[in-house]
């Protein structure tokens, strides 16, 4: 195999591992964001104060 062609699966591996684990590590958060913006999407019944 060419220099050039393990340079090419070299760089492509380290970039999808990459990927990967910072998918991996912000499920969490987008998690817990979704919930909140469907939560606070729900109107407060009348006559609610917030304070």
């Amino acid at each position: 195999m060419n220099n050039k062609y393990k340079l090419l699966l070299l760089a492509a591996l380290v970039i999808t591992i990459s990927w990967a684990t910072v998918h991996f590590f912000n499920h969490d958060k987008r998690t817990a964001k979704d919930f909140a913006e469907e939560f606070y999407a729900i109107p407060l019944p009348p006559k609610t104060k917030v304070g």
